[in-house]
């Protein structure tokens, strides 16, 4: 929203989701045979890629309510 200040804030989480979806496709792709890189190392990659839509799933309150969730069901 730095970038654009006239954006909203509907506009800015909607091209931040599209950016994501894009970004899966691509990471996707790439994990398909042949892949350069051990599955040790591509199996990493894509479990902090599936970090991402939870870091970016703030609330009105600025909190992660499914982060909260997720540790409520470890304790």
């Amino acid at each position: 929203m730095k970038e654009n200040p006239g954006m909203s804030i509907e506009n800015a989480r909607c091209h931040v989701m599209h950016s994501i979806s894009e970004t899966w496709k691509l990471l996707n792709r790439q994990c398909l045979p042949p892949n350069p890189f051990s599955s040790c190392f591509t199996k990493a990659c894509l479990n902090v890629a599936r970090m991402v839509p939870l870091m970016y799933s703030y609330d009105g309150k600025q909190c992660l309510p499914s982060l909260e969730e997720h540790m409520k069901s470890l304790v």
